[in-house]
């Protein structure tokens, strides 16, 4: 299992791959491709390390299934990065350029940067114990201050609407202090200094998780029902356009999940969402 004490040592290894992709197209007909890889490389380097925990994943992934118009400018945490969900998330199909098919895989971080107003963003999908691959083909580029995200994709990232809108959620979620609570730690001494020396940004990692959910007791009985509930079970979150005077316009808020029923009382089980946004 990866932790956040990974995440320097996993960004090496995956610019490592950049690397080695630069170098295969940088003599052929795909050498603008080897130049656009390069300049991306070169800013996720220098840019920011994120650690989503697995409970924090469940409520972005729940709340990307109806996330409103947003703006990847306004969510956007850093011009550049490394994310890492520690949940599960649905397998994204992409095209295999060696094979010339279509594969399906375990997506469990993303990688992004903004090059002159546009954002650019590859997944990382997981290939077990052989370790991680970044389809090229499923990489997707989209004007920072475009609000019609949920119309992207193609033919060779057909969920690339559904991935931009987590990472969407996930940016936004995160800088709600009701939702989530984030922390900073520091890269471990070995990667610092490996990190210095391949001019790579030793930066704290900020670990984003969930706040607790607050319960909402009951009401007393008479209702029209005349029930008591016996257990707590989860009401769902939603979202807000909310209006921001200082920057004159709406942004998505997302109003927390709470508990109802009891306090103390066990909570209910329920089926998480699995599946991409369409």
């Amino acid at each position: 299992m990866t932790g956040p004490r990974d995440l320097p040592w996993l960004r090496h290894e995956l610019l490592g791959l950049i690397g080695q992709r630069v170098a295969l197209y940088a003599d052929g007909p795909r050498s603008a491709d080897a130049a656009t890889m390069r300049r991306s490389a070169k800013s996720i380097a220098a840019g920011s390390l994120w650690w989503v925990s697995a409970d924090m994943t469940r409520v972005a992934l729940d709340a990307s299934q109806d996330m409103p118009a947003w703006s990847i400018a306004a969510a956007m945490p850093d011009t550049s990065g490394l994310l890492w969900w520690a949940g599960r998330l649905p397998a994204v199909r992409y095209w295999d350029e060696d094979e010339l098919a279509m594969h399906a895989g375990q997506m469990t971080a993303i990688m992004w940067c903004l090059h002159d107003g546009a954002m650019s963003m590859v997944p990382i999908i997981r290939l077990g114990e052989a370790g991680w691959i970044m389809p090229t083909s499923a990489s997707i580029s989209t004007a920072a201050t475009s609000e019609d995200m949920p119309r992207l994709g193609t033919a060779r990232w057909p969920d690339a609407a559904g991935v931009l809108s987590l990472l969407g959620a996930t940016w936004t979620l995160m800088v709600e202090p009701q939702v989530a609570e984030r922390r900073h730690r520091d890269q471990p001494r070995r990667d610092v200094a490996r990190a210095a020396r391949a001019r790579e940004s030793t930066s704290p990692i900020t670990i984003v998780d969930l706040r607790p959910m607050r319960t909402v007791p009951e009401p007393g009985a008479g209702g029209e029902s005349g029930r008591r509930l016996h257990v707590r079970h989860v009401v769902r979150g939603h979202w807000r356009q909310q209006w921001y005077p200082s920057s004159g316009e709406h942004r998505p808020r997302w109003i927390h999940s709470y508990l109802k029923g009891p306090d103390g009382a066990p909570v209910k089980a329920s089926t998480p969402v699995m599946v991409w946004r369409r």
